[in-house]
């Protein structure tokens, strides 16, 4: 854009930036955001026109707009839809020490690496800087700034900037590298260039040396291009699969054993997968990183229950520190059998077949904090939504008990009233106040009137439980202090702890009608998923009404004439009255299912869709069709189109509109004025 936007520029700036939309929707932010920066800096560093400076953000812009037919899609499900808090945790930052040693790669060619020699290169181009291009200049500070995104010295700033979690600070360098090698090249040059004057002739050696320490620095990154050869274990395994009758396999390896088991477990083995390596980019993701949470804190009864549910047959198993050493006798113990072991792997395995799983009605969940329970209570089955007001009061009043842990709502009265209906109709509901969400004036969690006051745990909380003082477990040091709340307001104190000088509250209930409504406070629910206290698990399957560690006790239903395919799944079904069942297929926001051609209730449970389905035997069709996102991504499209149809035609509008007005202009009907004439003549 440096020639004032020459209308070839700008349509090949939109068409890139269209191209990498298309190519990966983050790499389009992250590089959006690096074309956005440097454009800025054109402007305030290159002392660049600020029309050109305009111009390129209006080309960016442009260029998103016209791939958002397929970029709005792509912005729905996998990644988007984790927790915020578990995925902020697990952005990946180096420190500098690490980004810029090259001594480190000795030992490890893998490591990140930024490259120390382009980094010099930059910070000693002070010498030529009068001298360098306006365009070249403005590449530095967007270089600095995108290079230290992906260290520790900014990873609070970071994290506290919105959608941070969807954008991962390492691939920030793929932008930053490439404004990095171009800087170190072009200040070479200028180098060499000025070095023809005998008081500079010095820099000719300094600009000589800058490319050939580049290529001595990146030499070892050469080990990095080749093609991996496919682990000799994962292709025996595969083989193994084809030969034994099952469904679905999972692939307990926390990801260590990277993309080789998802293309080689289906097209070798003729398995479909429920996770493993790239299912981050699932709708499932939610669940799939719930069980490698269990198995990595050894909530294994949740581990197996979940693993019936989307119809694992096949495990296939690396053993590996983070993995609780009980996840093997585990397996054997639900039914599965060791049939094939190769190198690292061990294959477990039992016959079966596609399946639909009927859950038992005891305990629903509402909220992402409600995990913590269903890893103690695999019995518990928990909401997709985690807004209140998303589910209907008749299908919530199946159910025992309801638990709300860090719920939303839209609006606060009709969420506390579908609350204390269920209460009055005899239901029990468990409020987590430690994660509710805040009054508008108090800024406290607060529900139905009730209040959680904050309160802070130094060491570890004493109960007091029929008079006798039992005390909790504390955290571990990796969470610190024990920050909770205490309600404030209930009508009835269950259960009391000491705070300071007097008693503050750790459990309390309102009643209402055949029902009650119990509040928690002290962090209970997190406390007992986290240290497995003994004392906060009793407190809990009190409230609950159900065991811990109990197995989910779920009934299985084949499925007969299974079919998937691209436009779904197709399937027989068949029950013996009308009744929930869960399918184990993903819940996208345009999923339906039909029933002999009907549509019928669905609702999601864990990512997965519960549907109501009749008595008898269905023909079942599961698809997906497109939602509102498509038309608004399509709408956006054309608007981005005529933009830049508007720009690329400036100058030759007026000819332009000239020429489509003579085109609609009527014709004359010359014939008949040839006959008129003819006529007056003779």
């Amino acid at each position: 854009m440096e020639n004032n936007g020459r209308k070839r520029d700008f349509a090949g700036l939109v068409a890139m930036v269209g191209l990498i939309v298309l190519s990966h929707a983050m790499m389009a932010g992250i590089f959006l955001l690096g074309f956005g920066m440097y454009a800025v800096s054109y402007w305030l560093i290159g002392r660049g026109p600020l029309r050109s400076a305009s111009i390129g953000a209006a080309a960016l812009t442009t260029g998103l707009f016209v791939s958002a037919w397929w970029m709005f899609p792509s912005l729905t499900g996998g990644i988007t839809e984790l927790d915020n808090a578990a995925a902020s945790e697990a952005i990946a930052q180096f420190p500098i020490s690490v980004m810029l040693n090259p001594g480190l790669r000795v030992t490890n060619y893998e490591i990140f690496y930024v490259g120390l020699s382009v980094v010099i290169a930059t910070l000693i181009s002070w010498p030529v800087w009068s001298r360098l291009d306006p365009w070249v200049k403005s590449m530095v500070p967007v270089t600095i700034i995108m290079t230290l995104i992906g260290s520790t010295l900014i990873v609070e700033l970071w994290r506290a900037l919105p959608a941070h979690q969807l954008f991962w600070p390492l691939r920030f360098m793929s932008f930053a590298s490439l404004l990095l090698i171009l800087n170190s090249l072009i200040v070479a040059s200028k180098m060499f260039q000025v070095s023809i004057s005998p008081n500079l002739r010095w820099m000719r050696f300094t600009a000589i040396a800058i490319p050939l320490l580049m290529l001595a620095d990146f030499q070892p990154s050469t080990a990095l291009i080749r093609t991996r050869e496919i682990p000799d274990d994962v292709a025996s395994v595969s083989a193994k699969l084809k030969e034994l009758d099952g469904w679905r396999v999972a692939t307990a390896d926390l990801s260590r054993l990277g993309s080789a088991p998802a293309m080689l477990f289906t097209t070798e083995g003729e398995r479909e997968q429920i996770f493993g390596w790239a299912f981050q980019g699932s709708i499932t993701a939610p669940l799939l990183a719930r069980l490698n949470q269990s198995m990595d804190q050894g909530h294994l009864g949740y581990t197996i229950s979940r693993l019936e549910r989307l119809g694992a047959d096949d495990v296939v198993y690396l053993p590996q520190p983070d993995i609780d050493t009980k996840f093997r006798p585990e397996l054997e113990k639900d039914g599965f059998d060791i049939v094939h072991t190769s190198g690292r792997l061990t294959l477990f395995h039992k016959d079966g077949a596609p399946r639909a799983v009927v859950i038992p009605l005891k305990v629903f969940g509402i909220g992402t904090a409600a995990n913590n329970v269903s890893f103690l209570f695999p019995e518990v089955t928990i909401g997709t939504s985690e807004n209140i007001e998303d589910y209907d009061p008749e299908f919530l009043d199946q159910f025992d008990v309801i638990v709300l842990s860090r719920f939303t709502f839209d609006n606060r009265g009709r969420a506390e009233k579908i609350v204390r209906d269920l209460a009055e109709r005899g239901k029990r509901v468990v409020i987590d106040l430690t994660s509710a969400p805040l009054d508008t004036l108090s800024r406290e969690p607060k529900f139905l009137d009730v209040y959680g006051e904050p309160v802070l745990q130094i060491s570890q909380a004493r109960t007091v439980i029929d008079g006798v003082v039992s005390p909790l477990l504390p955290f571990t040091d990796e969470f610190g202090t024990w920050r909770s709340v205490t309600p404030q307001g209930a009508d009835e104190v269950l259960i009391p702890f000491e705070y300071i000088a007097g008693e503050a509250v750790a459990l309390s209930r309102n009643i209402y009608g055949d029902g009650d409504v119990i509040f928690v406070g002290l962090n209970l629910m997190f406390h007992a998923a986290i240290t497995d206290d003994p004392l906060a698990i009793r407190i809990l399957e009190s409230v609950l009404g159900i065991d811990a560690w109990q197995p989910s006790g779920d009934l299985t239903i084949p499925l007969d004439n299974y079919v998937a395919s691209e436009s779904g799944w197709r399937f027989d079904i068949t029950i013996p009255e009308e009744q929930w069942v869960l399918l184990p297929m993903g819940l996208h926001s345009g999923t339906s299912v039909e029933a002999n051609g009907e549509t019928v209730e669905v609702i999601g449970v864990e990512s997965l869709i519960l549907a109501k389905l009749p008595a008898g035997t269905s023909s079942i069709h599961i698809k997906s069709d497109q939602t509102a996102i498509y038309t608004i991504g399509r709408v956006t499209t054309v608007i981005g189109v005529l933009a830049a149809l508007y720009y690329l035609t400036s100058g030759r509008r007026a000819e332009l509109i000239g020429w489509i007005r003579e085109r609609r202009k009527p014709k004359k009907d010359l014939s008949l004025n040839k006959t008129f004439t003819g006529g007056a003549d003779s």
